[in-house]
C-alpha cells in the first residue's frame, strides 16, 4: 500500500463542528450526498452484482490495485472472504 495520511474525527466532534458553522454543515451534507449518489448509481448500473462481477469490475476499473493492495484487503472491500476471492481468481485463470 502507498504511504498516506488519514484523519479521523469522532461523530460527536463532527456534529459539534457542523453545528458551529452553516458553511461546514453544508459542506458535510454535500459530501454525504455525493457518496449516496455514487452508491445509488452503482446499484442502478450494476444491480446487485455477484462477487465475481464485483471483482471483475474492480480489476477493470483499477487493475493497478493488485500491485499495491494485499488480497485480504481487496476481499474485504468486495465483501467476501479471502478464500472466496482466491476461488474466484482461480476460476478465472482456468477460463483463460
Amino acid at each position: 500500500m502507498n504511504k498516506s495520511t488519514a484523519y479521523c474525527i469522532a461523530k460527536p466532534d463532527l456534529e459539534e463542528l457542523f453545528n458551529s458553522s452553516i458553511e461546514l454543515s453544508n459542506f458535510g451534507r454535500k459530501i454525504f450526498e455525493q457518496e449516496i449518489l455514487f452508491i445509488d448509481s452503482y446499484t442502478l448500473s450494476y444491480g446487485t452484482p455477484s462477487a465475481t462481477e464485483r471483482y471483475l469490475t474492480l480489476m477493470e476499473e483499477n487493475p493497478e490495485l493488485l500491485q499495491y493492495v494485499p488480497l485480504k484487503h481487496l476481499a474485504s472491500y468486495l465483501y467476501i472472504t479471502p478464500q472466496s476471492l482466491s476461488r474466484i481468481r482461480a476460476g478465472l485463470k482456468r477460463r483463460r
